[in-house]
C-alpha cells in the first residue's frame, strides 16, 4: 500500500504545487494559538547527537570553537563534570534504546543521527536498528570519515538519508576541516552508497552531499559543483554559514529563563565569517544559472537573491523569515540526555530521568514556546537554519482568543506515559 500511496502523493504535490513542507505548518499552526500555555502535541522530528567526538577539526564548527572536539574526549569544558568533578557520562546504548521506544510510541515521524560525527559511535547499528522499528523516516549527517562497512550496514538496515558534508574540492576542503585526507575519506562514503544502492537496486538512501558557506571556501562553489557532477547523488546542498554573535548570544540570554549550557561556540572567527558578498553573488548566479545543463541538482539553503545575501553576512537585524513554529514541531537531545528546543541552547531536564513527552510539554518547555510566540523570533534567531522556509513569514498569526475553545494543559495526541520521577534540570 505504501509503495502505491507514495508517487501517488508525489503527483498530488505536484499538480497542486503544494510541498512535504508545507503540511508541517497546521500542525504547528494550531497548537501555536490554541494553547495558551505552549503545549505542542508530540514533535515530528528528532535530533539525536549521538556524540561531540569528532576526528576532525572543521575550523567553521561551533563545536571545535566550543572546546567540545578534543582528543582528550570533551573534557577542557567545564560545564562537562558533575558536582563531584568527574566527568559527565554520554547516553548508554541501553539508555538509547529506552529513549528511542518512547520516540517510537510518542509518533514521531522522523530522526536525524548526528553529532560530533556519529559513526564514531560503536553501537550506531544497533541504534539504527531500534529506530526502524518504528514507521520513522531515518536520517545520517556524517563527515565521511566511516569505514565502507558501516554505511553499508546502516544502508542495509534501513537508514533513509545520508547527507555527506563535503566543503570544496581536495584542498580546500582538507584546509576546512583540519585534517589531510578527509576530503578523500568522503568521496569514499559517497562511492559506497552510491554503489550500495546500485547493488540493492534501491532509491533508499537519498543522498545528499552538503557544503557550508564560508570564506574559507566560497571560491571553490563552482568546483565543488563541477567535481560532482560525475557522481549520482540525490542533492547538493550549499548552505549560508550558519553563525552569532556575542551581542546577539547576551541578548537572548537576558531573553530566554532556564540553564544555558555553553558546549558550542557560535561566535566564529572573522577569517570564517567575512565573506566577500559580491563575489559570493556573482558565483551563486552563474551555479543557478548552469543548474538546467548540470547533471547534479543542487539547491541553496536559504534561497536568498543578491540582496538577502549581503544581508545574511553584514546586517544582525537580517532574518528570513519573521516568525518560527520550530519548537512546536522539532526538538534534540544532547550527548548527555538533555532536551534543547534549537540552537538557543536552553537546557530543559536530562530525557533519562524526566522521560521524553514529560520534558517536551515540561514547564520549561512551554514556557520557552510561549516566549517565541511572544517575541517572534530572538536575537540568536538570525542565520538559523531551521529558518529556511519563507512560508512561514505569509501564515498568519491570528488573536488566540477567537480560536480558544477552552484551555488545555496536554496535547490532543495521548502519548505513552513516560514518566519519571520529576528530577531539576541539570
Amino acid at each position: 500500500m505504501r509503495a502505491l500511496l507514495r508517487p501517488l502523493a508525489r503527483l498530488a504535490r505536484r499538480l497542486t504545487g503544494v510541498k512535504a513542507h508545507h503540511l508541517k505548518i497546521p500542525y504547528a499552526w494550531i497548537p501555536y494559538h490554541l494553547y495558551d500555555d505552549g503545549t505542542a502535541w508530540a514533535p515530528l522530528t528528532v535530533t539525536l547527537e549521538l556524540t561531540y567526538l569528532c576526528n576532525l577539526r572543521c575550523k567553521m564548527c561551533s563545536l571545535v570553537e566550543g572546546n567540545m572536539v578534543t582528543p582528550q574526549g570533551q573534557r577542557q569544558n567545564p560545564e562537562l563534570r558533575e558536582a563531584d568533578g568527574t566527568l559527565r557520562r554520554e547516553i548508554s546504548t541501553e539508555e538509547y534504546l529506552d529513549i528511542i521506544r518512547q520516540i517510537g510510541r510518542a509518533g514521531v515521524k522522523a530522526v536525524s543521527l548526528t553529532g560530533g560525527e556519529p559513526t564514531l559511535r560503536r553501537d550506531i547499528a544497533t541504534l539504527v536498528a531500534a529506530i526502524k522499528k518504528y514507521p520513522i523516516h531515518l536520517s545520517l549527517i556524517s563527515n565521511g570519515s566511516g569505514k565502507p562497512e558501516v554505511y553499508r550496514e546502516l544502508i542495509d538496515l534501513g537508514v533513509d538519508s545520508i547527507t555527506i558534508s563535503v566543503d570544496g574540492t581536495r584542498e580546500v576542503h582538507d584546509h576546512v576541516r583540519g585534517r589531510e585526507g578527509s576530503f578523500d575519506k568522503a568521496v569514499r562514503a559517497v562511492r559506497t552508497i552510491i554503489d550500495a544502492k546500485k547493488a540493492n537496486s534501491d532509491r533508499r538512501p537519498w543522498l545528499e552531499v552538503s557544503c557550508a558557506v564560508s570564506a574559507l571556501n566560497q571560491h571553490d562553489l563552482e568546483n565543488l559543483v563541477t567535481w560532482f557532477e560525475g557522481y549520482e547523488i540525490d542533492m547538493l546542498n550549499i548552505g549560508h554559514l550558519h553563525y552569532s554573535t556575542a551581542e546577539r548570544q547576551a541578548a537572548t540570554e537576558r531573553l530566554v529563563d532556564g540553564p544555558i549550557m555553553h558546549l558550542k561556540q557560535p561566535e566564529l572567527p572573522d577569517r570564517v565569517v567575512a565573506v566577500d558578498t559580491a563575489d559570493l553573488v556573482e558565483r551563486i548566479a552563474r551555479i543557478r544559472a548552469s543548474r538546467g545543463t548540470g547533471k547534479v541538482p543542487v539547491k541553496f539553503m536559504p534561497e536568498l537573491d543578491a540582496d538577502q545575501i549581503h544581508r545574511q553576512y553584514a546586517d544582525p537585524q537580517f532574518v528570513h523569515v519573521n516568525k518560527c513554529f520550530h519548537p512546536w514541531l522539532a526538538t534534540r537531545i544532547d550527548p548527555w540526555g538533555q532536551m534543547y528546543p534549537c540552537w538557543i541552547d536552553i537546557r530543559l531536564g536530562d530525557v533519562r530521568k524526566r522521560g521524553f513527552m514529560a520534558l517536551w510539554n515540561s514547564e520549561l518547555y512551554r514556557k520557552f514556546r510561549r516566549n517565541i510566540r511572544e517575541q517572534k523570533l530572538l536575537p540568536k534567531c538570525a542565520t538559523c537554519p531551521a529558518l529556511t522556509d519563507k512560508t512561514w513569514s505569509s501564515v498568519p498569526t491570528l488573536d488566540r482568543g477567537l480560536l480558544q475553545l477552552g484551555r488545555r494543559t496536554l496535547p490532543i495526541r495521548k502519548a505513552v506515559s513516560t514518566q519519571r520521577e520529576p528530577v531539576g534540570v541539570t
